[in-house]
């Protein structure tokens, strides 16, 4: 959800949930993007803030995992990420790319959720993902795809952008600035964003107006063969 509004650069939504967590939906933002797009989007006459990176900020796991941000060399938002599960089935991919709606719609928002075989074994094995289907994420086994195909040849780094772009949302403004991101997750992206909300001046830009997505409700339900869990309702206004 997060993903779906920052790419659509709305920043005036209420969204209300009536489960512990949003629908998979097919894994991707899609679904989400397109309930949005179908409420309507709204300018508004307030200004939207931006926040300009003025200089590096970086989060190092290890010598192979990371992330930074960088000031911009105008005024783009852009992020690039390595992914390298090693000798693991799934490739090495490499992708960077500037962040716009139009970018976000046509090359980000059908990106799926994707995980290695063996991974979403020990998950099922410790009681969690009972809903994870090769239908709603790509399962990587030791012959590529498991009962899918994918979408773009590069489909899981565009995915891990798109994580991306809904974890640096938590700024609550629009970005401006490079980054870059090595084998990283949410984990490490929240690092990254509590050090900017601690490092970096804030030099807001208010040239474009703010969006508002128009009240609609719109109902997303669970597998009919899972009962006891509730149907999730987001309510976009």
């Amino acid at each position: 959800v997060m993903a779906a509004l920052a790419g659509l650069q709305i920043d005036n939504c209420l969204i209300r949930i009536n489960a512990p967590e949003t629908p998979i939906c097919d894994g991707s933002a899609a679904a989400f993007t397109e309930a949005l797009l179908k409420a309507g989007v709204v300018r508004q006459d307030a200004p939207r803030p931006c926040l300009r990176l003025e200089e590096l900020v970086v989060h190092c796991e290890d010598s192979r995992t990371g992330i930074a941000g960088q000031p911009p060399r105008q005024q783009e938002y852009e992020i690039g990420f390595l992914l390298d599960y090693g000798d693991a089935p799934l490739p090495c991919q490499s992708l960077r790319m500037p962040i716009t709606p139009q970018s976000f719609l046509s090359e980000l928002v059908d990106a799926r959720t994707f995980a290695l075989e063996q991974e979403v074994a020990q998950l099922r094995a410790a009681g969690l993902c009972s809903r994870a289907t090769t239908e709603n994420a790509v399962v990587f086994g030791p012959s590529g795809v498991v009962d899918n195909q994918l979408r773009h040849p590069d489909e899981p780094v565009r995915h891990k952008i798109l994580d991306c772009v809904g974890d640096f949302a938590l700024l609550g403004c629009d970005l401006s600035g490079r980054f870059t991101a090595t084998r990283s997750g949410h984990r490490l992206s929240h690092e990254l964003i509590r050090r900017i909300r601690q490092s970096i001046p804030q030099q807001y830009l208010t040239d474009e107006p703010a969006s508002l997505a128009e009240e609609s409700l719109l109902t997303f339900c669970f597998p009919s063969s899972s009962p006891s869990r509730p149907t999730g309702v987001l309510k976009v206004g």
